[in-house]
Protein backbone atom coordinates (compact mmCIF):
# COMPACT_ATOMS: atom_id res chain seq x y z
CA UNK A 1 0.00 0.00 0.00
CA UNK A 2 1.13 3.14 -0.78
CA UNK A 3 0.54 6.99 0.38
CA UNK A 4 1.12 10.28 -1.15
CA UNK A 5 -0.56 13.57 0.82
CA UNK A 6 0.30 16.35 -0.43
CA UNK A 7 -1.00 19.85 2.44
CA UNK A 8 -1.22 23.02 1.41
CA UNK A 9 -1.71 26.12 3.27
CA UNK A 10 0.43 28.93 2.69
CA UNK A 11 3.16 26.44 1.77
CA UNK A 12 3.64 22.84 0.09
CA UNK A 13 4.68 19.97 2.18
CA UNK A 14 5.02 16.32 1.05
CA UNK A 15 5.10 12.74 2.68
CA UNK A 16 4.88 9.27 0.76
CA UNK A 17 4.96 6.76 2.76
CA UNK A 18 4.53 2.80 1.90
CA UNK A 19 3.85 -0.38 3.92
CA UNK A 20 4.15 -3.67 1.93
CA UNK A 21 1.08 -6.44 3.43
CA UNK A 22 0.28 -9.72 2.49
CA UNK A 23 -2.81 -10.85 3.65
CA UNK A 24 -5.50 -13.08 1.86
CA UNK A 25 -9.51 -11.88 1.38
CA UNK A 26 -12.04 -14.26 0.68
CA UNK A 27 -14.45 -13.42 -2.02
CA UNK A 28 -17.85 -14.78 -3.11
CA UNK A 29 -18.85 -13.90 -6.59
CA UNK A 30 -23.14 -14.23 -7.56
CA UNK A 31 -24.11 -13.60 -10.81
CA UNK A 32 -27.80 -12.98 -11.30
CA UNK A 33 -29.73 -13.48 -14.30
CA UNK A 34 -30.29 -9.88 -15.05
CA UNK A 35 -26.17 -9.53 -15.60
CA UNK A 36 -25.73 -7.63 -11.98
CA UNK A 37 -22.76 -9.07 -10.07
CA UNK A 38 -22.43 -9.23 -6.61
CA UNK A 39 -19.16 -9.52 -4.57
CA UNK A 40 -19.62 -11.13 -0.98
CA UNK A 41 -16.28 -10.42 1.14
CA UNK A 42 -16.67 -13.04 4.36
CA UNK A 43 -14.60 -10.65 6.62
CA UNK A 44 -16.09 -10.54 10.21
CA UNK A 45 -18.18 -7.22 10.07
CA UNK A 46 -16.42 -6.95 13.68
CA UNK A 47 -13.27 -7.10 12.03
CA UNK A 48 -13.97 -4.63 9.29
CA UNK A 49 -15.30 -2.44 11.84
CA UNK A 50 -12.10 -2.26 13.98
CA UNK A 51 -10.12 -1.67 11.06
CA UNK A 52 -12.32 1.76 10.01
CA UNK A 53 -11.81 3.01 13.46
CA UNK A 54 -8.33 2.26 13.66
CA UNK A 55 -7.81 4.20 9.87
CA UNK A 56 -10.12 7.18 11.61
CA UNK A 57 -7.86 7.37 14.80
CA UNK A 58 -4.54 7.36 12.16
CA UNK A 59 -5.92 10.11 9.94
CA UNK A 60 -6.43 12.26 12.70
CA UNK A 61 -3.21 11.71 14.38
CA UNK A 62 -1.46 12.23 11.28
CA UNK A 63 -3.45 15.79 10.66
CA UNK A 64 -2.24 16.55 14.21
CA UNK A 65 1.31 16.14 13.32
CA UNK A 66 0.91 17.47 9.84
CA UNK A 67 -0.74 20.46 10.80
CA UNK A 68 2.22 21.37 13.78
CA UNK A 69 4.98 20.62 11.69
CA UNK A 70 3.71 22.93 8.90
CA UNK A 71 3.53 25.33 11.53
CA UNK A 72 6.93 25.11 12.83
CA UNK A 73 8.38 25.08 9.26
CA UNK A 74 9.68 28.83 7.86
CA UNK A 75 8.02 30.45 4.57
CA UNK A 76 10.58 31.40 2.16
CA UNK A 77 8.46 31.54 -0.94
CA UNK A 78 11.37 29.52 -2.76
CA UNK A 79 12.23 26.56 -5.04
CA UNK A 80 14.39 24.11 -3.62
CA UNK A 81 16.75 21.72 -6.29
CA UNK A 82 16.37 18.00 -4.24
CA UNK A 83 18.47 17.17 -7.32
CA UNK A 84 21.34 19.45 -6.65
CA UNK A 85 21.27 18.46 -2.73
CA UNK A 86 20.95 14.67 -3.13
CA UNK A 87 24.02 15.55 -5.29
CA UNK A 88 25.65 17.41 -2.54
CA UNK A 89 24.48 14.25 -0.09
CA UNK A 90 26.13 11.70 -2.39
CA UNK A 91 29.11 13.71 -3.14
CA UNK A 92 29.85 14.05 1.29
CA UNK A 93 28.98 9.70 1.04
CA UNK A 94 31.92 9.47 -1.20
CA UNK A 95 34.47 11.74 0.90
CA UNK A 96 33.61 9.85 3.90
CA UNK A 97 33.83 6.81 1.93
Amino acid sequence: MKTQVYYYEDGNMQLVSHKDIRDSIIISVHYYEDGNVQLVNHKDIRDSIIILVAIGEHDQAMSDTFKALHRQLPVTHTKVDWTKILSYKIGKEMQNA
